[in-house]
């Protein structure tokens, strides 16, 4: 009995350098940047070279993706005022020099000035995670915004911001605030955690918890992380791509991995016993031997 306890602390020693070996792991990463008029052009400087900052640093890969659970991280950047751009290509990163050059595009992006249209940026990066052909084992949207939302997913031009039929600025901005809650919820439905990043004096840190479902104990609950102003956001954006990328495994992604180091070890035992454990009989090895020493 004591034997079977002891085993417990290597397990958990080796069960993140196991997981590569067992199965490759990977992280899809939706980038969403606020590119509305009420960020000034200095301000729109320091958030896009927040962005490139992250990435080009020469070693993200070792900082951010190389202590995680996975193997391969798969970003892309959206930019959204009125209209949603994807600006940056989904891009997959297994090494420092991808970081960087994924990093350096961020430069070539122009602000849009125009509306928030918070409800069509969650939306496009939505659609952009579940129709990549990527099949990621962790899906997230990372958005970031100085204030809340004033045009939905219909946007059209000023005149017809989308959001049905609403025509004052009032009325457009509570019926856009819950467009943009509607489509978080839709993206948590579909399996992808959201979280926000909110800048500035006039983000309404209400308004974004609830958009991330932070302390509702739902799945896919996100969270949300404030920079009082812009000379704030790098440091607060490597928080955030921190503990989307290198913090601890969700529950399911932690699941594959106990499930291939249990598989492993099963598979050891089967040879030191001298028997051959095909792969189609894995799972009912490892399932008998839990069993087992649950009887014990």
């Amino acid at each position: 009995m004591l034997r079977k306890r002891l085993l417990i602390v290597p397990l958990l020693a080796v069960l993140v350098a196991w997981s590569t070996s067992v199965s490759a792991l990977s992280i899809e990463l939706a980038l969403v940047m606020d590119g509305s008029g009420s960020i000034s052009a200095t301000d729109w400087q320091k958030q896009i070279q927040g962005y490139r900052n992250a990435f080009s640093t020469g070693t993200f890969y070792d900082n951010f993706v190389a202590p995680s659970p996975f193997d391969t991280l798969y970003v892309s950047a959206y930019t959204f005022s009125g209209l949603v751009t994807q600006s940056i290509a989904w891009t997959a990163i297994t090494n420092n020099s991808q970081a960087t050059a994924f990093g350096d595009n961020f430069l070539t992006i122009v602000q849009p000035r125009n509306y928030t249209n918070t409800e069509g940026a969650l939306r496009a990066a939505t659609d952009g995670l579940l129709n990549n052909g990527i099949n990621g084992d962790k899906l997230v949207i990372d958005i970031s915004t100085d204030g809340q939302p004033t045009a939905c997913a219909g946007y059209v031009d000023p005149s017809q911001r989308g959001c049905g039929s609403a025509s004052s600025g009032t009325t457009i901005a509570t019926v856009a605030k819950s467009r943009a809650l509607a489509a978080a919820t839709d993206a948590r439905n579909s399996g992808i955690f959201v979280n926000a990043l909110g800048v500035g004096g006039f983000v309404q840190p209400s308004f974004l918890n609830e958009l991330v479902a932070a302390g509702t104990g739902v799945a896919q609950a996100g969270f949300y992380l404030q920079a009082d102003t812009f000379d704030q956001f790098a440091s607060t954006l490597q928080t955030k791509l921190g503990r989307e990328v290198r913090g601890v495994p969700e529950p399911q992604v932690l699941l594959l991995m106990v499930g291939g180091v249990m598989g492993i070890l099963a598979l050891g035992r089967r040879r030191q016993q001298g028997q051959l454990l095909r792969p189609s009989n894995l799972m009912n090895s490892c399932q008998t031997d839990i069993a087992a020493n649950r009887s014990s």
